[in-house]
């Protein structure tokens, strides 16, 4: 992911994240897969990365299968262009 707002630290801008500790997102996403809410994990910048977020969540075993499930960030009121994975 990309553009989730500020983070904790900040970092200026163009460096990339550090290897030896975590930098989070200020505010905590929503994930929905299949429509279903998940536990968010960590969101935050990827670790030696530029710019690039990342985001960990724990899928229930509620969740639906497939080859193609829905997957939905939302980030303080404002959702992500819909994508889909495969959950097994």
């Amino acid at each position: 992911l990309t553009a989730m707002g500020v983070t904790v630290p900040q970092l200026p801008t163009g460096q990339a994240a550090p290897t030896t500790s975590l930098t989070r997102t200020f505010f905590t996403p929503t994930v929905g897969i299949g429509g279903q809410g998940m536990e968010v994990l960590f969101s935050g910048l990827a670790p030696g990365f530029i710019g690039l977020n990342q985001i960990n969540v724990k899928v229930s075993g509620s969740a639906p299968q497939g080859t193609a499930v829905q997957l939905d960030v939302i980030v303080e009121g404002t959702a992500s262009q819909s994508s889909f994975i495969a959950v097994q």
